[in-house]
């Protein structure tokens, strides 16, 4: 069984960690074990990408916020790899050797190669991406300059639940998974209610109910070395709001602070409490 476990910390789940066992990614809740969700992978590595809504496995990237597998990644081979600040391009480190590469995850392409003096045994990543360093079997560690990386922008967002009704009132989360990340790009969204934002990860409350359209815009400025050229990305009717809840889809996740067990845990019978802010909800 092949194992891998890192600590979540992710923005739409903060209080959970993954493990790969069993040619899965399991998502699990910190403190309680259970399990969120699982997604079937064949790779031994898992990593985060900056903005922390992208993860990267030896066969995959993911959006583990909205539980989607975005690309394929021809990374079976590797020993490791670390994601460099733009969240596009991995440092790559294979066993029993001694050359590392840059790879693209967009263009799924090899930039460079870097030969260090013998069989390296770990890579690290400076935080701005302007270096990073080997440590190889000789005892030798080497800092090397990276090399110029260029992007092409992919301009993306999601919304945990959008294919789920929201009651009016209620906070919708918007995630900007666009990439490049912490590229220095300007993003304006536009709810389809007549209102903006330009956060880059905004909440947004819906007023009335309806169908609503949401679009985010992207501009790079020239300095960033991104396309500087306008995208714009739009989602039809891709919010739904309603003026209240009838009823609970089978299938959709309860949230916890609305939900009691007594006693727990729980042996052979017992009491389930499901408290809804709205009174005519039927189960």
């Amino acid at each position: 069984m092949n194992v891998y476990s890192i600590r979540g910390g992710l923005p739409f789940n903060p209080n959970s960690y993954f493990v790969i066992a069993k040619n899965n990614v399991h998502h699990i809740r910190y403190g309680t074990y259970d399990l969120i969700s699982k997604f079937p992978t064949k790779g031994t590595i898992l990593r985060h990408s900056p903005d922390q809504y992208h993860s990267f496995t030896s066969d995959g990237v993911w959006s583990f916020a909205d539980g989607k597998r975005l690309d394929s990644l021809p990374l079976l081979s590797a020993r490791s790899f670390e994601v460099f600040p733009d969240g596009v391009h991995l440092l790559v480190m294979y066993p029993k050797s001694d050359t590392v590469a840059l790879f693209n995850t967009l263009t799924k392409q090899y930039v460079q190669y870097f030969k260090a003096n013998f069989i390296v045994s770990s890579i690290a990543i400076s935080k701005d991406g302007k270096s990073f360093a080997t440590g190889d079997t000789g005892g030798i560690v080497t800092l090397w300059q990276t090399p110029k990386l260029n992007i092409t922008k992919k301009i993306e967002f999601i919304s945990p639940r959008a294919d789920k009704s929201h009651i009016k009132g209620d906070t919708v989360l918007f995630y900007n998974t666009s990439i490049p990340v912490n590229s220095g790009c300007r993003f304006v969204w536009d709810f389809g209610d007549g209102t903006s934002s330009q956060e880059l990860m905004p909440r947004h409350i819906y007023e009335k109910a309806g169908k609503y359209t949401v679009g985010l815009r992207s501009h790079c400025p020239p300095e960033t070395g991104v396309d500087s050229t306008v995208d714009h990305l739009e989602k039809l009717e891709y919010i739904t709001i309603t003026d209240t809840a009838t009823s609970v889809e089978i299938g959709e996740v309860i949230p916890q602070e609305h939900l009691t067990i007594t006693p727990n845990p729980l042996t052979n019978h017992g009491v389930i409490n499901v408290n809804f802010r709205t009174p005519n909800i039927s189960v």
